[in-house]
């Protein structure tokens, strides 16, 4: 089977292309419009900008990605501003833990604590950690605090009694700390605190499954865990030396815990290269950037755009995922797609557009951080007050309303010949996307016709 410019379908080692999905996304362009299929897929993506060596093991950077109709090249040969190939689970990551298996690094932040791997695990292997405490009478504990976004989100770890029985489970809510003790001798919670479900499950021969769900607006959440004395109630209820064993840290969407994920670093270096996970562009959040030659859009003032944007980080700044141009709405025949990672509440998603004025009309939708968005919008210059079409749907199906769109009309006239660019802005060092591109990037000239609109950003989900 043959992919847009005659590249071979990867087979064994690589992720497979279905054919279907990408022969419709080569389809929207009949007429041969303006525009381009940008696929996210080993056979696309280039560690040289003349697109003649593929990549080869995760992480490498990327300085070429090849487009499946015109050929048109994003490319970067910027030191240290290129994006990286990566790995994502199909479906989006579950787990916002970073490295789940190795709690020696140094991610997990640990007060008075050792952490000691090759412990046996309740799965009958040696991936357990025991945590010993090395103060008295102060907080001795493993931490992280990723980012997580709005929405209900369970804080669990599977758990064994060492030396003591007790362990300080603790997180820390936009209401405060809710401070909670387990008692893995007894399977109960002899402190509860405020605003968390708690909840455990026995796996035998002294291993709990242990949890804390909660809902937090908080942008910057700590959670935590710790030995504590066989009667402490307190997190300061500590002798040097107390220990217990955990295993498989969880945080994850939902209200109960999720089928373990584990997760190492953000490139998915651990992850098989297989029909479990896809390829996706990594943008770090810094300069990271790539920009395509200029693309003729000067005949028409219509134009769509489908991508898939899995959210790293929400503390991160405004990033660009994609624009056209690098300043709109500056530059007269723009458009721009920007993740808001940076909001207060649950992240946006941010639309702009304009035509020969200096303004834009733009949109938000409201998407959990560290979710997949699957992005389809729809830009019409010519639409005055209704220049923006716009859905985002993240990998839970959820969905907010999109908001009422402000600023005055995008103008008149038809969009410009100007580079693409996705991640940072106009490869500069604003607008620093922090997240990964996956599925397949689509920029179309013209307006979509029928179910288009819809059916593509089916499409587009489909294929990750």
């Amino acid at each position: 089977m043959k992919l847009g410019l005659g590249l071979s379908q990867s087979t064994g080692g690589g992720s497979s292309a279905p054919a279907d999905p990408y022969a419709s996304l080569l389809a929207l362009f009949a007429a041969d419009e303006p525009g381009e299929v940008w696929p996210v897929h080993e056979d696309y993506l280039f560690t040289d900008t003349a697109c003649t060596t593929p990549v080869g093991s995760v992480g490498v950077e990327v300085l070429g990605w090849l487009g499946a109709k015109y050929g048109i090249k994003f490319t970067n040969n910027v030191a240290g501003a290129k994006p990286r190939y990566a790995r994502i689970p199909v479906g989006g990551w579950t787990n916002h833990f970073l490295y789940s298996k190795t709690l020696s690094n140094t991610i997990w932040s640990k007060t008075r604590v050792t952490v000691t791997g090759g412990q046996a695990d309740p799965d009958g292997g040696t991936e357990a950690w025991l945590l010993e405490g090395t103060g008295t009478g102060n907080a001795c504990n493993i931490t992280q605090g990723p980012d997580r976004g709005n929405g209900d989100h369970t804080y669990s770890w599977i758990v064994k009694a060492g030396n003591v029985n007790r362990m300080l489970v603790t997180l820390l809510r936009a209401a405060g700390w809710s401070d909670n003790v387990f008692d893995a001798s007894t399977g109960t919670w002899p402190v509860q605190g405020p605003g968390v479900t708690r909840n455990q499950v026995d796996l035998g021969d002294g291993w709990w499954e242990i949890s804390l769900t909660h809902n937090s607006a908080r942008v910057d959440p700590v959670y935590l865990i710790g030995p504590l004395n066989n009667n402490g109630t307190a997190f300061n209820s500590t002798t040097a030396g107390n220990n217990i064993y955990i295993y498989h840290p969880m945080l994850n969407r939902g209200t109960s815990r999720a089928t373990y994920e584990e997760r190492e670093d953000v490139l998915g270096t651990n992850l098989p290269v297989d029909d479990t996970t896809v390829a996706a562009l990594y943008f770090e959040g810094s300069t990271d950037y790539m920009v395509s030659s200029s693309i003729n859009f000067t005949g028409t003032d219509k134009i769509t755009v489908w991508t898939v944007w899995d959210k790293h980080n929400r503390e991160n700044n405004y990033g660009a995922i994609v624009e056209l141009s690098n300043n709109p709405p500056s530059t007269a025949g723009s458009f721009i797609v920007i993740e808001n990672g940076a909001s207060a509440s649950a992240g946006n998603v941010w639309f702009g557009v304009n035509g020969n004025t200096t303004y834009e009309r733009y949109l938000t939708q409201s998407t959990p951080a560290q979710s997949r968005n699957i992005i389809s919008v729809a830009f019409d210059i010519s639409a005055g007050a209704n220049a923006i079409t716009a859905n985002v749907k993240d990998n839970l199906g959820e969905y907010t309303a999109l908001t009422t769109a402000v600023g005055t009309t995008p103008g008149t006239g038809n969009f410009g010949n100007h580079p693409l660019y996705i991640g940072s802005r106009g490869g500069g060092t604003t607008l620093e996307a922090m997240g990964y591109m996956s599925g397949a990037l689509v920029v179309l000239g013209r307006a979509p016709t029928g179910t288009e609109f819809a059916d593509i950003g089916a499409t587009i989900e489909g294929l990750v």
